[in-house]
């Protein structure tokens, strides 16, 4: 008889779960491979989409701009913090909203961080973040592939720090 503990279904329900939803809606961010998986060494990791991600269209919204959404895996047992150092697509830095701090505490466990940056347009594009995680007295920086695929209008509820 085969053992399934009730993580490794909660782990599965998890994973399948969301991607059903991002994919009946539209799909919005994907963590590509190559995306680091936790390790005891590097505990809290980008784990892939956060499901709200969507852009602010220009003059509508004061500028445009995506909302980023990314769940982070924290299996430290620990709250760490991430700082969300550089985001680069189309070979060059793209800037993050003036005035947001671009920390975050991430809970054991994980969390859902959600941070904001310009763009010349509102193409789809894909992109690298870099983020510095300190945790249990340990620092280090990792690195997760995204694709922002399509993106849907932001709500008017959903906060623009332009307006």
């Amino acid at each position: 008889m085969t053992n399934i503990s009730r993580r490794a279904v909660a782990k599965g329900a998890a994973w399948s779960a969301p991607s059903v939803l991002v994919a009946a809606q539209a799909p919005s961010l994907a963590a590509s491979p190559g995306s680091p998986e936790p390790s005891p060494d590097k505990p809290i990791v980008a784990a892939g989409p956060g499901g709200g991600s969507c852009k602010l269209p220009g003059e509508s919204r004061g500028q445009k701009a995506y909302r980023v959404e990314i769940d982070m895996t924290n299996i430290s047992g620990s709250v760490g913090t991430v700082e969300i150092m550089e985001v680069t697509a189309r070979g060059g830095a793209i800037a993050w909203a003036p005035d947001e701090a671009p920390i975050f505490t991430i809970e054991p466990g994980g969390d859902r961080v959600a941070f904001y940056i310009r763009s010349a347009d509102s193409a789809n594009v894909a992109m690298t973040v870099t983020y510095l995680v300190v945790v249990d007295g340990r620092e280090y920086v990792a690195e997760s592939p995204v694709e922002l695929a399509e993106f849907p209008p932001c709500e008017k509820s959903v906060y623009s720090p332009w307006e």
